[in-house]
C-alpha cells in the first residue's frame, strides 16, 4: 500500500494530495478577483502548474481535468 502524501497543506485542505501513483489537485482559484476571466485563468493555470511541480510531475502527465461550475 502506497503512502498519502498532503502538499500544501492547512488546517482545513490540503491543495495536493498523492496517492497510489496518482495526484489530486482540487479548488484552485484566482487570487485576484477584478481582473478579467482571461488574467485569472492565467492566474490559476500557473498555480497548478506549481503544485504539479512540487507533486514531481507535470501537465504531460495528465489523465483527466475537470471544472465544476459554480452555481
Amino acid at each position: 500500500m502506497s503512502a498519502i502524501a498532503r502538499i500544501e497543506t492547512n488546517q482545513r485542505v490540503s491543495r495536493v494530495v498523492k496517492a497510489a501513483g496518482l495526484v489530486f489537485i482540487g479548488g484552485q482559484t484566482s487570487n485576484d478577483y477584478a481582473a478579467d476571466v482571461k488574467v485569472q485563468t492565467a492566474s490559476v493555470l500557473e498555480k497548478i502548474d506549481g503544485f504539479l511541480e512540487k507533486a514531481g510531475i507535470d501537465k504531460s502527465r495528465l489523465v483527466q481535468s475537470l471544472k465544476e461550475p459554480f452555481i
